[in-house]
């Protein structure tokens, strides 16, 4: 099934334009981890390279090492506190395993939400990520359409928590969960096919829909993304969409689930020139950004930007033209790659198309490409 998706060869055995190329991955995802979950993939991840960064927010630099053990203290407070939810729930009283879906709601760019979703997984939760940015009306749908155990969050945004909630669930405190002196319970085993998160559409078309991911997607996606765009832990990637939307958890785990590290930024606060000289800064390897976003900035580019370590510049969201691949060529490094991929919250990444410094384009739109594997 998976080989007729692939782009025919020519007859002299070329593959044809737009099509991909396969990359050894710096830390193979074996088909048996799909079997596994979110939470055992990192920890292979961070026995391998503990002291590699995982997480980079400001001033704030979190090694793979910290991640898996922060996270795993919250996991643990968390696991207690679900189970003791589910037992009151209980008619008996007698209690029960720790699930539920818990809402994040944290500050864009920071690693406190990072942190948290991935201490919820380890609880055995699965997360919805509101954020502070959305009108209050659209998390006050979402809360009523995801109906939650709990919220967490952290003090600054509590009192956003509390109307929120409005005494119907409690709030959680992520401060409070890193203080807890041990964890209440032992974190649970996860099944594969279990809930991961609930991402919502934008509501575009009508009322938000929620799109249930499982942590078999999410390694699933991570595996095709270091076998398509090579992903490992020599990168470095910005993370610059917020976790609400689709696109920022499949940056997300596809790149904690290899060994990339993630430079989580709030592109509200952040300047063309100070997006530049972050990618010059901290030798960015994979810049991911919207079409409309990446012509706002390179507009502001002049001439060639000095940035030698961007083998990846992967953009989506909308058409992409040909005057965006002159950008591209002009002001990014000569050996640099372009993927241009249509994705969509419901279905995931579908297709893609690769360009290359060689690639000629004979027309002003760019092709979307082939389907994606798997």
């Amino acid at each position: 099934m998976a080989s007729t998706l692939r782009p025919p060869l020519s007859a002299a055995g070329e593959r044809p334009a737009g099509a991909a190329v396969r990359f050894q991955p710096g830390l193979p995802l074996a088909e048996a981890e799909l079997d596994g979950s979110i939470p055992q993939r990192l920890r292979r991840v961070a026995g391998l390279y503990p002291d590699r960064p995982a997480i980079v927010a400001g001033e704030q630099v979190y090694s793979y090492r910290a991640l898996d053990e922060l996270s795993d203290q919250i996991g643990g407070a968390l696991a207690g506190v679900l189970g003791e939810l589910a037992g009151a729930a209980a008619p008996d009283g007698a209690g029960g395993e720790p699930s539920g879906r818990v809402l994040l709601l944290f500050q864009p760019g920071e690693a406190s939400a990072l942190l948290a979703l991935m201490g919820v997984l380890k609880a055995g939760g699965c997360y919805v990520a509101l954020s502070p940015a959305f009108p209050l009306e659209r998390n006050r749908a979402l809360w009523d359409d995801a109906d939650p155990a709990a919220i967490l969050t952290d003090a600054q945004y509590a009192p956003l928590a509390h109307d929120l909630a409005q005494a119907r669930r409690p709030v959680l405190l992520l401060e409070d969960l890193l203080a807890a002196a041990a964890p209440r319970r032992p974190l649970p085993a996860i099944h594969p096919d279990q809930l991961a998160t609930i991402l919502y559409t934008s509501g575009s078309t009508g009322r938000p829909k929620g799109i249930e991911r499982t942590h078999r997607d999410s390694l699933r996606r991570a595996r095709r993304a270091a076998l398509d765009q090579g992903y490992g832990p020599s990168d470095r990637l910005i993370l610059s969409h917020l976790i609400t939307f689709a696109i920022a958890n499949y940056d997300l785990f596809t790149g904690l689930l290899n060994g990339v590290t993630l430079y989580s930024v709030d592109l509200q606060r952040l300047s063309a020139a100070e997006m530049f000289a972050l990618l010059e800064r901290e030798a960015i390897t994979i810049f991911t950004a919207s079409t409309g976003l990446f012509r706002q900035l390179t507009a502001e580019a002049d001439g060639r930007l000095d940035l030698p370590h961007l083998r990846l510049v992967r953009l989506g969201g909308e058409a992409l033209l040909k005057g965006d691949v002159e950008a591209v060529r002009r002001h990014f490094p000569p050996g640099c790659r372009l993927l241009h991929m249509l994705a969509s919250s419901e279905a995931g990444v579908t297709t893609q198309y690769w360009i290359s410094p060689e690639t000629v384009l004979t027309s002003q739109r760019v092709p979307v490409g082939w389907p994606v594997e798997g």
